[in-house]
């Protein structure tokens, strides 16, 4: 009886990954040449076309855009972060805290809330709009800085 050497069959990617995956390479904003050579990349040179790669492949794929959106959106996160961080420093320097000490957060979001150049809530601005909530903050501050000098 001869032995036969079996060869493993790979499955190709699923219609799930499929839709996965174009749909992070459109939130990447990934044209068709980039596409192309990530997937040269993970097929490890075999296909430069997603639908000739293996479900693995497509997987590796799917996580590795995966990630590159998780930073990128961590990245983003930390820029708002620092923004809302400053403006509310600036009304700390202002005064806005309790008896106790403790940064009045309620003041500060009613303040946004109230006057604001968009009147929403400090969370609510995104990456674009908060810089120049920055600066009406700087401006305000400023402000207050002058009165207090004449006093």
């Amino acid at each position: 009886m001869e032995s036969k050497e079996f060869e493993k069959i790979e499955e190709a990617r699923t219609p799930q990954q499929n839709k996965l995956l174009h749909s992070l390479l459109k939130e990447l904003g990934i044209d068709k040449d980039i596409k192309e050579d990530l997937v040269l990349q993970f097929s490890n040179g075999k296909t430069d076309r997603s639908s000739h790669m293996t479900k693995e492949e497509c997987q590796a794929l799917i996580d590795h855009l995966q990630y590159r959106i998780n930073t990128k959106r961590a990245i983003k996160h930390e820029r708002k972060d620092k923004m809302r961080k400053k403006i509310i420093a600036l009304f700390v320097k202002m005064g806005y805290t309790t008896p106790d000490g403790k940064i009045d957060m309620k003041r500060i979001y009613d303040w946004v809330n109230k006057y604001g150049y968009l009147k929403k809530p400090l969370n609510h601005y995104s990456e674009k709009e908060l810089p120049h909530l920055v600066t009406q903050a700087e401006k305000v501050y400023h402000s207050f800085i002058q009165k207090v000098g004449r006093i």
